[in-house]
């Protein structure tokens, strides 16, 4: 039993920070919305020696030089919701040399509020929302290897306004479903969640070059007799998503169970709506 719960709960770390992950942005372009700073003025953050053995796992030629790092003003325009598939080559971990494809798909077209669901080929789903104040708001996850639904209490939530450099912390219930059991709580707990702006980068994958935005993202949980912490390094670019991504997890049950891993990826193929 315990195996399995700490199994359960470092599969939904990784997937909470690729949920988050799925999507952020880019560096402003030179006519900058009202309240931004326009690119010129803005800090050149070069990448920590922390950073920069983190994203090693990304290999040489995908991140490049630092860009000016404008503040996050809308994160709406971070999250790149709208229909289509996004694939991603997988360079370490479990599924080292695959293709893992995203689907994005929105729930209603009727609601500015409405829910968007994140379906990744494994099975995977992601339910997030994008408010009419810019914020986005990650509301619940499903985890197919383990049949688990997990929803936040209250939903994770990106603010406008975050300045290169600046973390926020957040700290929200969680409680897990087996999917076909929705209506009985199988788990309650617990989940501390840092992210940090980094900076702007260039970087370089086989889907192209894109001026992005690097997030650290921090998750710490609490759920039964499981604990699982998982950081994750993540370049978003505008219009496009999450372009490449490191994250690591360890997660522990009581005193019989320890796992530790790692997976990186870059994306290979995007929507031409998204171009």
């Amino acid at each position: 039993m315990a195996r399995t719960t700490g199994e359960v709960w470092s599969r939904t770390a990784r997937l909470a920070t690729i949920g988050s992950a799925l999507l952020v942005s880019v560096v402003p372009t030179p006519m900058a919305k009202s309240g931004e700073v326009p690119s010129a003025l803005a800090p050149v953050v070069p990448l920590s020696k922390e950073s920069r053995a983190a994203l090693s796992p990304l290999g040489d030629g995908v991140v490049g030089d630092p860009l000016p790092a404008a503040p996050i003003v809308e994160p709406s325009r971070l999250y790149h919701l709208q229909p289509g598939q996004w694939e991603y080559r997988i360079l370490e971990g479990a599924n080292k040399g695959r293709v893992e494809r995203v689907d994005i798909e929105r729930v209603s077209s009727d609601d500015p509020d409405a829910d968007w669901r994140l379906v990744s080929s494994t099975g995977d789903v992601q339910q997030i929302k994008v408010t009419r104040q810019h914020e986005v708001v990650k509301l619940a996850q499903e985890d197919a290897d383990s049949d688990r639904l997990v929803i936040y209490r209250p939903g994770l939530v990106l603010d406008p306004n975050m300045q290169v450099g600046q973390s926020k912390t957040e700290n929200a219930k969680i409680s897990s479903y087996k999917r076909k059991k929705r209506d009985e709580v199988e788990y309650d707990g617990t989940l501390r969640y840092t992210i940090t702006y980094l900076g702007a980068y260039r970087v370089t994958t086989p889907a192209g070059n894109f001026d992005t935005r690097l997030l650290r993202h921090d998750y710490r949980i609490q759920i039964g007799p499981a604990k699982s912490e998982n950081v994750s390094y993540t370049f978003y670019a505008d219009g496009v998503g999450n372009v490449a991504e490191v994250a690591r997890d360890d997660v522990s049950a009581l005193l019989v169970y320890r796992r530790k891993t790692l997976t990186a990826r870059v994306l290979l193929t995007l929507p031409s709506i998204a171009r």
